[in-house]
């Protein structure tokens, strides 16, 4: 090793810490191994005297990286994770989105359901108010087995008022479980990235 290889090295290593300070150190390092050549000492006892470039790198808190194992890691982490992709994918295929898209469903029949409730919540009263205004007297009323019309009446009012919230506690049911479908879905998906990236 030459001088000019270490101070290159050591250039390379210290690359993730800012321009100024690099430039300190490796002035010094330069100026130190000027003074020990000058002293007729060979380049190999100067670095067993400061120190491997990497040394040096590790003491001013510089992470040092293997770079032909990180190569070949890079080479198997490939592979490893298309393994992993697909074997997740088939997993998630075969296991878990039917079981997905039956909840989904279900959260947007419950919507629908949830809706048609609230519908026939409105119209039930509405249509009895109406009812004398437009000229359905009796029709809304024609099966009913109450003898009095105005019981008749009340029930249909008080049955619209249920329906309402009925479909009122599902709309809020439903958008708890899709919030929880969401963050279900949104833990699942970084679990999947964790779990290919681990590989």
């Amino acid at each position: 090793m030459t001088k000019q290889d270490y101070m290159d090295e050591l250039y390379d290593l210290l690359r993730n810490i800012d321009d100024r300070q690099r430039k300190k150190i490796l002035y010094e390092y330069e100026d130190c191994f000027n003074t020990f050549m000058d002293q007729g000492k060979h380049v190999d006892e100067i670095v067993k005297i400061i120190g491997t470039p990497k040394e040096v790198a590790k003491r001013y808190d510089v992470k040092i990286f293997n770079i032909d194992r990180l190569n070949t890691e890079n080479s198997n982490f490939g592979i490893k994770a298309i393994i992993a992709f697909i074997a997740l994918m088939f997993f998630n295929i075969t296991f878990v989105l039917g079981p997905y898209v039956t909840v989904v469903v279900m959260a947007f029949v419950l919507f629908i359901l949830a809706l048609s409730f609230i519908f026939v919540g409105i119209a039930l009263p509405l249509a009895i108010a109406l009812e004398p205004l437009l000229g359905f007297t009796g029709y809304i009323n024609i099966n009913m087995e109450f003898q009095n019309q105005i019981l008749g009446n009340l029930a249909f009012v008080f049955g619209g008022i249920s329906f309402l919230f009925l479909g009122i506690v599902l709309i809020l049911v439903g958008i708890k479980i899709v919030k929880l479908i969401f963050n279900l879905t949104k833990a699942y998906i970084l679990f999947n990235i964790k779990l290919v990236k681990s590989v």
